[in-house]
C-alpha cells in the first residue's frame, strides 16, 4: 500500500482507492502505511516537523463514524516559501483551505485541555494547506485518506503579522481565510471547528492505538522558518499545535507598593453552585481556602505565590486569578481552568481568561 502511494506521489499520477482492493483495510492498518510514506521521505534526507489535523469537529466525526480527529506528518519538504505561487506541475489535482497553525512556546502534556494549548501557545499563523490526493477524482474513504498522510502536499505559512500578536482577545479569534483566483475573491471565511484553543487541544491527545503519538508526549505542527521554506525568515521554535500566548494588557491591583498582576474568566453555567463547590473541595485537598464573607458557595484558594477565587454568579461561574508575577499568573490560570474545564467536559465548558 506505502509502495503505490509512494509511487503515485512521485510520479504525480493518481490510482485507485486502496481500500477498493482491500475491503478489510482498517484505520491501524492505515495509519501504519502513513508512517511508512513518511519514512520513505525521511529516509530521503526530509525532517519530520509536526502534525496537521482533520476532522477536528464534532459534527464532521458524527459523519464519518469516528470519535476523534485524524492526523498526518508534516515533513520539511511540504514546507513552502511564503509569497511564492503555487506550482502546479508538483502536484496530481491540488486544492487549497485556509488554515490555523500553532506555534508553541513548550510541550502540551495529554490530556490536553482549551486553556493548555493557549497557554503553551507562542504564535498563532494564517496558513494554506495545499492538498493533493493521491486518489483518482479526490474519493477516498476515511481509512484511505489516512494511508495518504492526510491528503498532505504542501503548506504556506503567513508573516508573523500584527493579529498574531496584538493585544487583547486571542490571535486565533481574529484570523479570517479568503482565497483569491487571478485577483478575484474565492471564498473563504470562518472556521467552523469550534474554538482554536480546542481544535489544537485534540492534537495533543492523539487516539491511542493509532501509531500518532509523538516521544514525550507533545502535539508538534510544524516546525520550520517563518516564510516556510529555504530563503525563509526568522527561525522558528519546534511549531506544534498551538494558540496564540496573549499579549497581556495587565492591569494591576496595589498591596502597597506591589503591583499583583490580575485576570478573571466568566464561565457561563447553570450550574456554578455545584461547579465552585466541586472545585473547591478538590483543590483544596493540597491548598488553604478562605471563605468569602457572604457567599457560603464561593471561596479563595491559596497558592504559593497567588490566589484563586471561586465565585458563583447567578448564570456564570466567575473565576479570579491573583499573583506576585505573570508566571506564577499563568499557573493559578491553568489549575483553575485545567480542572474546571475536566469536571465540566460533558457540557463542554472553556476558560477563557482576560485581564481584570
Amino acid at each position: 500500500m506505502a509502495h503505490e502511494l509512494i509511487a503515485a506521489e512521485r510520479e504525480h499520477k493518481a490510482i485507485g482507492q486502496i481500500s477498493d482492493a482491500h475491503p478489510d483495510f482498517d484505520l491501524a492498518t492505515a495509519y501504519q502505511a502513513q508512517r511508512l510514506t513518511v519514512a520513505a521521505k525521511l529516509e530521503a534526507g526530509e525532517r519530520f516537523v509536526g502534525w496537521k489535523l482533520g476532522l477536528t469537529s464534532r459534527n464532521k466525526q458524527q459523519a464519518m463514524g469516528v470519535d476523534a480527529p485524524l492526523y498526518g506528518r508534516v515533513t520539511s519538504g511540504m514546507l513552502a516559501t511564503y509569497g511564492e505561487p503555487v506550482r502546479l506541475d508538483q502536484f496530481i489535482h491540488p486544492r487549497v483551505e485556509s488554515e490555523i497553525a500553532f506555534l508553541l512556546a513548550r510541550d502540551v502534556e495529554a490530556p490536553a485541555t482549551v486553556t493548555s494549548v493557549l497557554a503553551a501557545t507562542d504564535v498563532v499563523f494564517g496558513a494554506v494547506d495545499v492538498l493533493d490526493s493521491r486518489y483518482e477524482g479526490f474519493r477516498f474513504t476515511l481509512e484511505d485518506v489516512v494511508a495518504d498522510n492526510a491528503s498532505a502536499g504542501a503548506f504556506y505559512l503567513g508573516p508573523v503579522g500584527a493579529a498574531a500578536r496584538r493585544p487583547g482577545r486571542p490571535a486565533a479569534a481574529r484570523l479570517r481565510g479568503a482565497r483569491r483566483r487571478r485577483g478575484d475573491h474565492d471564498g473563504g471565511g470562518r472556521g467552523r471547528d469550534g474554538p482554536p484553543g480546542r481544535v489544537g487541544g485534540v492534537a495533543g491527545q492523539p487516539a491511542r492505538g493509532r501509531g500518532g503519538a509523538a516521544p514525550g508526549g507533545p502535539a508538534r505542527v510544524l516546525r520550520g522558518r517563518h516564510g516556510a521554506g529555504p530563503g525563509g525568515g526568522g527561525r522558528l521554535r519546534d511549531v506544534r499545535v498551538r494558540r496564540a500566548r496573549r499579549d497581556r494588557r495587565l492591569r494591576g491591583v496595589r498591596t502597597g507598593a506591589t503591583i499583583m498582576p490580575t485576570s478573571q474568566a466568566k464561565v457561563p453555567t447553570d450550574a456554578a453552585p455545584r461547579y465552585a463547590k466541586q472545585l473547591l473541595s478538590h483543590l483544596g485537598r493540597k491548598r488553604q481556602v478562605e471563605a468569602l464573607e457572604g457567599e457560603p458557595d464561593g471561596g479563595r484558594l491559596v497558592f504559593e505565590r497567588g490566589t484563586g477565587t471561586v465565585r458563583p454568579a447567578g448564570d456564570h461561574l466567575l473565576l479570579v486569578a491573583e499573583a506576585a508575577d505573570e508566571e506564577s499568573l499563568r499557573h493559578v490560570e491553568d489549575v483553575l481552568a485545567r480542572h474546571l474545564e475536566r469536571f465540566g467536559a460533558r457540557r463542554e465548558l472553556v476558560v477563557t481568561w482576560t485581564p481584570a
